[in-house]
């Protein structure tokens, strides 16, 4: 042993000298530090989850408000406007085609009115099959449409200029709407 070396005592509280570095118990400010962080974490996250709730709240309650009689219209940021009507279907004008001659309307049309570009869609059954409504479709729209037919579904597409555009969409599944034939009509105008 040596002589003459003895442990510094330990410094008196308050003196300044953090414990941890006087040999005492150091970990208990660095728990108290990462609970502090944890704590301001999980307040950050029930705000957001509250003001995430109030916003869907405000938007379920605005939706409600809007929808009468299977309408739904949606005001757009820039003034344009989303409808959705379940008791009416686009006329052929606002289609950019004839109906199929005996096809009934169905649910799922819409209408979309953005700043720059208007969307018509009208959905229609009928109990022809999905040959004999692409031959109308394809009389319709011309020499210059496109068909791409798939089995049980085609598309038929015909441009008009650089502004217009009509997509018709033919499918006939035996699992689906009774085994009719679901056209679904699709007209974009550009302003």
């Amino acid at each position: 042993m040596q002589q003459g070396y003895a442990p510094a005592p330990p410094p008196p509280p308050g003196s300044g000298i953090p414990q941890a570095a006087a040999g005492g118990k150091g970990g208990s400010t660095v728990v108290k530090i990462l609970l502090i962080i944890v704590g301001i974490i999980v307040f950050f996250v029930i705000v957001v989850v509250a003001v995430l709730g109030y916003v869907g709240y405000r938007v379920a309650h605005t939706l409600h408000e809007v929808a009468h009689d299977g309408k739904v219209t949606i005001p757009g940021e820039h003034g344009g406007t989303f409808s959705v009507n379940a008791n009416s279907a686009p006329s052929a004008s606002e289609l950019g085609t004839d109906i199929y001659p005996g096809a009934t309307a169905t649910k799922g049309g819409m209408k979309m009115d953005l700043p720059g570009v208007k969307t018509r869609m009208g959905i229609f059954t009928t109990s022809d099959s999905k040959d004999q409504v692409v031959a109308f479709y394809r009389d319709k729209l011309g020499s210059d449409s496109s068909l791409m037919d798939m089995g049980e579904s085609a598309m038929i597409t015909a441009k008009r200029g650089e502004k217009e555009q009509v997509m018709v969409s033919v499918s006939n599944r035996a699992n689906q709407n009774e085994g009719k034939t679901t056209i679904a009509i699709t007209h974009t105008l550009k302003e």
